[in-house]
């Protein structure tokens, strides 16, 4: 096991180890420290000692010298000499001969000695400290010594003490003071670990578990610190930190939330592409006409999802905004039609408008593309759909209304013809007169029906706007028999203005069909034209639940339908018309009426302005 790393993997491991090797530390320098002064001490107090010893035999061998009793003197050294810490007691004469001495190895040899206490080692490589003394001549012992002036000391007491046992004295000693000092600090670092332990590892340890679930993805993750001190602070920061965190992803997710609901409701396909042609977000529509799910599509590369390739799209065959915005040709958007590939596989045609997005990735952010798809091929089959509904609506209205002349017809030919029989020339004549006239109306019928069917072209004609609307009206009043509505007209003759006949028509139907959807349950529809300061006001009004007023800036809007009947529309019509009647100087608003319903307001300009254009009165 590798010590260190071990220790540096736990915080309270590396602090047990620091104070464990600063108290080690402390405790072997305060050993040595207390080694070398308890010892310093304890040789100043044997010196001491020696130096009261030395004086008393000091004191003793001067006795003996005046009573010249060498015998006893030399008794005193030997006895001196065998005691437990004394190594050797020697007298030396001044010139250092050893005259007396309880070594009997010593007895004549000059010893160099230094006044004073020194320590030594002799000949056995044994510590000795030497204590040296001189002894003065002293007026009793001039007699033998001469004056003090010329021989001043008579001679030199030196004693031997073994150091060796004051060493040892001095180490035993503070082993015993270290190993309390240590067991002292061992119970020292057990309390500040204790403490550290329980306010200092704990709080970190509830803290790091915190922070380890809130970088897992728990949001709610708290520590839950409540001391007043450092570490709790740290945790209240912590928690607050925690929670502006959560709020921030809330939001965020509903941000996206939002983003993602609102590019839902665009009935188009749209996708985001990143720089690496990777899909970034798409809509409802977009996973309906090419299938697939947020999962199998977002993230992945957008050639994969809509034409099923597994590999960029050639730039020979399509257009790709991605290698555009690299080339730095799609400053403006751009518009394109390709064949992309449907949830069910087959190919179908959409037109691609494609435009550059920012998208942050850092400290400079990249270049994607956002593109909105529109299947053209549905848009196609709707749009024939509904022609094929409006021819049916028409021919039931041409069938309504030539039908009954035709009646007409058939039965003033049968009675003229019996008149003829009868030799009845009269009555023949006025069954042939009624006959001819059904036969107009049919041919009125048929008339108005070529004229709804013209293309659009750019000339202008001047039409009569109330009978128009009549005629066209006219057409579809089997429709609105079968819907259970009501038509009806207040158009004055005279109102006069230049417009394409055919394009009129088609905007009488549309805004008539458009009235009939809003009134799935049946209901009224007044069709009425005025001349107000030389315009022409045409108001086509339902009894309806009228228009929600988000829905109001939106419906002249193209491709956007939304019926009271739930019936589905290619969102054209209104826009076709407004169109129409925008070409022709006018103006068409929308609103709802304070009851109930909607009023369309179409305003032409009058071709008798300034001239007569006020109309027959009704």
């Amino acid at each position: 096991m590798n010590l260190p790393r071990w220790i540096g993997e736990k915080l309270h491991r590396k602090i047990v180890a620091a104070t464990a090797t600063g108290l080690f530390l402390a405790s072997l320098v305060f050993l040595v420290l207390f080694v070398a002064v308890y010892r310093g001490n304890l040789i100043d107090e044997r010196a001491n000692t020696a130096r009261q010893i030395n004086r008393f035999l000091q004191i003793s061998l001067e006795n003996a010298m005046l009573k010249r009793d060498l015998v006893g003197l030399q008794t005193i050294v030997e006895r001196l000499g065998a005691e437990k810490n004394i190594a050797s007691v020697a007298i030396l004469n001044p010139q250092g001969e050893v005259r007396f001495t309880s070594n009997a190895g010593q007895l004549g040899q000059i010893l160099p000695v230094t006044t004073g206490e020194t320590f030594i080692t002799d000949a056995n490589a044994s510590d000795i400290l030497r204590s040296v003394i001189p002894v003065a001549n002293r007026k009793p012992c001039q007699t033998c010594h001469g004056p003090v002036a010329k021989n001043p000391v008579n001679g030199i007491l030196v004693v031997d003490y073994r150091a060796a046992v004051i060493r040892q004295e001095a180490i035993r000693t503070a082993l015993a003071f270290s190993s309390a000092g240590l067991g002292v600090a061992l119970i020292a670092a057990l309390g500040s670990w204790l403490a550290l332990q329980r306010w200092v590892l704990q709080p970190v340890s509830r803290l790091k578990t915190a922070s380890d679930r809130l970088a897992a993805g728990d949001l709610s993750s708290r520590s839950r610190h409540v001391s007043d001190d450092e570490l709790g602070a740290l945790g209240q920061s912590f928690d607050k930190m925690a929670s502006r965190l959560q709020q921030a992803m809330m939001q965020r997710a509903a941000n996206e939330a939002f983003q993602q609901a609102m590019i839902d409701a665009i009935p188009d396909a749209v996708r985001v592409i990143g720089p690496d042609y990777r899909t970034l977000k798409a809509n409802k529509a977009f996973y309906e006409l090419h299938g697939g799910t947020g999962e199998t599509v977002v993230g992945k590369p957008c050639y994969a999802a809509s034409h099923r390739r597994c590999s960029p799209c050639p730039a020979i065959m399509e257009i790709c905004p991605i290698e555009l915005s690299r080339t730095n040709k799609l400053n403006t958007p751009v518009s394109f039609r390709a064949r992309h590939q449907r949830a069910n596989g087959e190919s179908c045609l959409v037109e691609v408008r494609a435009a550059r997005i920012k998208i942050p990735t850092g400290d400079t952010p990249d270049w994607g593309i956002v593109e909105s798809i529109r299947d053209l091929d549905a848009d196609i089959q709707a749009s024939h759909e509904q022609k094929l509904a409006e021819l049916s609506m028409l021919a039931a209205g041409v069938a309504h209304e030539i039908r009954n002349p035709l009646g007409g017809v058939s039965f003033a030919l049968s009675e003229a013809e019996a008149a003829c029989v009868n030799g009845q020339s009269e009555n023949a004549r006025e069954y042939i007169g009624v006959a001819r006239n059904e036969i107009d109306s049919c041919i009125s019928v048929t008339s108005s029906l070529l004229k709804l069917s013209t293309p659009a072209t750019d000339a202008l004609e001047l039409v009569d706007v109330g009978g128009t609307i009549s005629e066209t009206l006219r057409l579809i009043a089997p429709e609105a028999e079968k819907a259970n509505v009501h038509i009806s007209l207040d158009l004055p003759t005279g109102l006069r203005a230049e417009v394409s006949d055919g394009e009129l028509r088609r905007a009488v139907i549309n805004l008539s069909q458009n009235a009939f959807h809003a009134m799935p349950d049946g209901g009224d529809f007044n069709v009425t034209a005025r001349n107000i300061e030389d315009e022409i006001q045409i108001d086509f009004v339902d009894t309806g639940d009228g228009v929600p007023p988000e829905d109001l800036q939106m419906i002249f809007q193209p491709f956007w339908s939304k019926r009271a009947d739930g019936s589905r529309g290619t969102g054209l019509g209104l826009t076709l018309t407004k169109t129409a009647v925008e070409s022709w100087g006018g103006r068409l608003a929308v609103e709802n009426r304070p009851q109930s319903g909607v009023c369309f307001t179409v305003w032409l300009p009058c071709a008798d302005a300034g001239v007569e254009c006020h109309g027959a009165e009704t």
